[in-house]
């Protein structure tokens, strides 16, 4: 229904780690930092990224302790490095993602990812096994809408993703 194709060229939709689930646009505004006007930038990033860049563009440091309270390190990267540089290399090395035990693993343009039994929202109480599952592999730095499922053709790279995860 609308909800893939909401989603072209992207596979699947929310609730998928498939790209038609997790990818979305982002629009920085910021006359006084950013030169570039209007440009599209391609690096990969993640939600996680959108709080590092604001400490970085505020100039603020993330503290270490808090009333002496030990805080957790942020997970993300900064984007601030491609603001002005479109064609920038990634600064992110790896991603991990799972919803509803859909799972994936980016890392460097590789992506492993598998729907979790493939079921509907609806069958979630289900108790299914992990180890059942099927995991894809894409290269998406070379294939941006998922469409080739490479892990017959590279299956240690699909073992050294799954790995990682």
């Amino acid at each position: 229904g609308w909800a893939m194709a909401g989603n072209t060229p992207f596979r699947y939709f929310k609730q998928s780690e498939h790209r038609g689930g997790q990818h979305d646009a982002l629009v920085v505004h910021w006359p006084k930092g950013i030169e570039a006007k209007g440009e599209i930038r391609s690096q990969y990033h993640h939600i996680s990224d959108i709080a590092p860049t604001i400490m970085e563009a505020a100039g603020i440091e993330v503290p270490e302790t808090y009333h002496g309270i030990p805080q957790q390190p942020m997970d993300g990267v900064s984007m601030a490095y491609s603001f002005d540089a479109p064609d920038a290399p990634n600064a992110k090395k790896r991603q991990y993602y799972e919803m509803f035990g859909n799972r994936a693993i980016w890392v460097d343009g590789w992506k492993a990812v598998t729907l979790h039994a493939k079921r509907m929202p609806w069958e979630l109480a289900v108790v299914l096994p992990f180890e059942q599952d099927e995991w894809e592999l894409y290269h998406v730095a070379e294939d941006f809408s998922e469409s080739t499922d490479l892990a017959a053709e590279h299956p240690e790279k699909l073992e050294e993703l799954i790995a990682i995860f």
